[in-house]
């Protein structure tokens, strides 16, 4: 797109930015200067960069608001009149007001539905057909997983109306006083269309504002719960002792926070690299994560635990289900062989090395490799050490910071190590955002191939960031929903798409 670079330009001097045109024009109308496409070099156009990332940014802050906003908006039908009396207070507490409003579904439905494509992908012939084909085969995989949105938008959303139904009120009236076929309808369709205008929100935030939309969501549900749990932790410090331990407390909260924060980062970011020489003969990095498994196992590990315990309940097992409850020794011993277990097993799925071996056959680049290593070798080696690591670090987190473990601390190890990880994709966008204007050029599935590209990139000395590089990495392939962007400086896309070509 062309831009006038006449700071005496009327338009410049008007609105303060450089003029921009459609392709095809030569001349600025408003002061006959030639155009030019470079407009990044030129005095003063950093006003205009600024003004792109802060629109950007208010147009990413309003609709994370919109979307938060939908949570305050109750289901038609539902009555709330018993929520807001004295004697209910407990009762309203305990009960997230969010659980019963037009978003109670949040875009759980779409998370699920992409999971579920992309799992059937693996063994229905046509889906693994379209997971071969890149763009035109995602984009099908993306309609698909709409398509199943929907169906399950119907069935969680009549779930939730036949619940609400049977739900009561403190003073033992029903939550809702027109049961029936009518009300059950009613809730379908709003929670199913609340759901796609919050998909809706998401593309707009992933087109229009910073970061990956489907991340940003997600992020702003953790942030707001994450607010929670330090408020209550706060709180909690209050009750007894005087002015002096409260502050003593606090602070300590705060600086175990900092220090819990301050590891993730490193463990997110850190990686190792294995040197890879390419026909030219440069030599790029292809980086193996330090937490090569990301935060699955401990989700697995939780279902996989609590399935024999919920199954045990509803026989005479009652003993052994209370052995295996949330909190006690059996269940975080159980806890921990599973994670531990699952941490090696989804580390050799993520980084399998004969198809990271291949990927560098495709792009013609060769390994360089200690005497006395096969590549297999060398890989198998640092997945090794690295899933040591990763296990306990994932334990740790899951764990020593779960509520019933420590006295006062009400804080998610695991939801601290999500929001720090989208937090860090989001810091990288805007950083390299200040310097410039950048355009989407590819889309990864696999962390390790979008952060090699990267680095190549950069070896040519080409600015470009990678969206949602960090949140996929704590979900890699249950995280189809966050695909990895790479984005690349505006004025250096033709030379990237050669490079990336000639590989």
């Amino acid at each position: 797109m062309p831009f006038c670079s006449n700071p005496d330009c009327p338009h410049k001097k008007k609105t303060g930015n450089f003029a921009e045109y459609r392709d095809g024009i030569i001349y600025c109308p408003d002061c006959d200067s030639p155009l030019t496409d470079t407009p990044v070099d030129l005095p003063g156009h950093v006003e205009k960069i600024d003004s792109d990332l802060i629109k950007k940014i208010l147009i990413t802050i309003g609709l994370l608001a919109l979307f938060r906003l939908l949570a305050l908006i109750p289901l038609p039908g539902v009555d709330f009149s018993g929520f807001f009396n004295d004697e209910s207070q407990s009762f309203f507490t305990l009960f997230n007001l969010s659980h019963i409003s037009i978003c109670a579904l949040g875009i759980m439905p779409y998370v699920s539905a992409y999971v579920i494509v992309m799992l059937f992908s693996l063994v229905l012939p046509p889906l693994n057909r379209w997971r071969s084909q890149k763009k035109k085969g995602q984009r099908k995989l993306f309609i698909t997983a709409r398509w199943l949105t929907l169906l399950l938008c119907i069935i969680q959303g009549y779930g939730i109306a036949i619940s609400l139904e049977r739900m009561p009120l403190p003073d033992g009236s029903l939550l809702v006083s027109s049961a029936g076929m009518e009300f059950r309808i009613i809730v379908v369709i709003t929670l199913t269309a609340c759901v796609f205008a919050s998909l809706w929100i998401a593309d707009q935030i992933t087109t229009r504002g910073i970061g990956n939309g489907i991340s940003m969501l997600i992020f702003t549900g953790l942030a707001i719960t994450l607010f929670s749990n330090l408020v209550r932790s706060f709180l909690g410090t209050l009750s007894g002792g005087n002015l002096m331990e409260h502050t003593v407390t606090i602070i300590f909260l705060l600086f175990i926070l900092f220090l819990a924060a301050t590891f993730i980062v490193f463990m997110e970011r850190g990686e190792s690299n294995i040197k890879v020489k390419l026909r030219n003969s440069r030599l790029v990095d292809l980086p193996i994560k330090y937490n090569t498994a990301g935060v699955v196992p401990a989700f697995f590990a939780v279902s996989i635990v609590m399935l024999p315990a919920t199954l045990m309940s509803f026989g005479s097992y009652h003993r052994f289900y209370e052995y295996f409850q949330y909190g006690t020794l059996t269940y975080f011993m159980t806890y921990t062989i599973i994670t531990i277990i699952l941490f090696f097993l989804f580390t050799s799925l993520f980084y399998d090395p004969d198809k990271i071996a291949s990927f560098l056959k495709e792009k013609n680049a060769e390994p360089l490799l200690p005497e006395g290593f096969s590549f297999n070798k060398l890989v198998d080696k640092k997945l090794t050490l690295f899933a040591i690591y990763g296990a306990i670090y994932l334990l740790v987190y899951s764990v020593l910071l779960s509520p019933p473990i420590h006295a006062f601390i009400v804080i998610s190890g695991l939801l601290l190590i999500r929001i720090v990880s989208i937090s860090l994709d989001i810091f990288n966008e805007l950083r390299a955002r200040k310097n410039g204007y950048f355009v989407k050029i590819d889309e990864f599935q696999k962390p390790y191939q979008a952060k090699f590209i990267k680095n190549l990139l950069e070896l040519n000395s080409i600015p470009c960031f990678l969206e949602g590089y960090y949140h996929r990495s704590l979900l890699y392939f249950f995280g189809p929903f966050v695909e990895i962007s790479l984005y690349v400086k505006r004025d250096k896309e033709s030379e990237a798409l050669n490079i990336i070509s000639e590989l």
